[in-house]
């Protein structure tokens, strides 16, 4: 039975959907929000402690996005705190397949081309991104087993040199439970370790070196609504609440 695995990458290159980690990256198909939407509106704040109550709460930046009627995401648009329009992502399909995105400034000047290829079996085999001149940028690959399911990418630098090496262990549900990152040389530079809700949304995320000391910890809390979807999200990071994403979602 093939696999499909949720995309990471592009939140390589901007964060506008949150990570989840699950046994669906190449096409798609599990989509966020889980729901069919409209529209969204998705507010990023940041969570300072050290102010005084009621104005620990700053917003940051937020993101106006639209679906088609498969449920796809054909546009985000992103603004800053004062509702100026900062970037404009848009995004086209082949089939149910994402095939490009364009990011183009708040002039609508071009900042950066993504494109995606797919192999024979509909999984997705690898993304290329281009700079407003066309040059190559970073560049994923991703190899899957017999089933389709992810097992390992490579990500490549401008000049085409390699980088990094990822390689993935899933839980019972077909969630990435752990994510191996490697240098460019073969060493092995953290670990990341994931745990789910019943959505298969990610509560924690940790990492940890080579020796298995952790570096970082991260706690995702959730609240959703009648359909599933996540409305609200709090970032913790060791110990620290640092942001909070409200989403308003039309149906």
């Amino acid at each position: 039975m093939k696999t499909n695995i949720k995309f990471l990458t592009i939140v390589t290159f901007f964060c506008v959907i949150a990570p989840t980690l699950n046994a669906q990256k190449n096409n798609y198909k599990q989509k966020d929000p889980i729901s069919r939407v409209a529209s969204m509106t998705e507010k990023h704040f940041l969570i300072d402690t050290s102010r005084e109550p009621g104005e620990q709460i700053i917003l940051s930046h937020y993101y106006i996005s639209s679906f088609d009627d498969n449920g796809n995401r054909v546009e985000d648009l992103e603004f800053d705190s004062k509702d100026k329009q900062l970037k404009k992502y848009k995004y086209s399909y082949t089939g149910d397949q994402r095939d490009t995105l364009i990011i183009t400034d708040s002039e609508a000047k071009l900042m950066r081309t993504i494109i995606y290829s797919y192999d024979d079996n509909g999984l997705l085999a690898n993304d290329q991104s281009y700079d407003a001149n066309g040059k190559p940028e970073k560049q994923f690959v991703y190899k899957y087993d017999e089933e389709g399911v992810l097992r390992e990418d490579y990500s490549y630098l401008n000049s085409g040199e390699f980088n990094m090496k990822f390689t993935y262990t899933y839980d019972y549900k077909g969630n990435i439970d752990r994510n191996f990152r490697f240098s460019a040389d073969g060493n092995l530079k953290e670990v990341r370790h994931y745990k789910y809700d019943e959505n298969n949304n990610i509560v924690s995320e940790i990492v940890k070196n080579d020796a298995g000391d952790t570096l970082k910890s991260t706690v995702y809390q959730y609240v959703y609504d009648k359909k599933n979807n996540w409305v609200e999200k709090t970032i913790i990071i060791d110990n620290q609440p640092v942001k909070l994403i409200k989403r308003k979602l039309t149906y």
